[in-house]
């Protein structure tokens, strides 16, 4: 019998950990697209409701967007 040994994690660094991999395969294996959605559309997309949830998000560069006059858009990377 081999010799197994139990690693024990916890949920939120699993959770990380788990990101971290999936961000790398993707990295690795996709081509990417850029796409550009409004406002509306990437409040959706992320679940947020709030426009100054979506603003806070800009600010912190969670995601490229640009301003065209008065219209904000937002950069979607999609894999394909």
């Amino acid at each position: 019998m081999e010799n197994r040994k139990l690693i024990m994690i916890e949920e939120g660094d699993l959770d990380e950990l788990v990101d971290q991999v999936a961000k790398r395969i993707i990295a690795r294996y996709s081509r990417r697209t850029e796409q550009w959605i409004d406002a509306e559309e990437a409040m959706k997309l992320l679940g947020i409701k709030s426009m100054s949830t979506l603003q806070k998000y800009r600010d912190e560069g969670r995601f490229r967007f640009s301003q065209k006059d008065r219209k904000i858009i937002t950069s979607l990377l999609m894999n394909i």
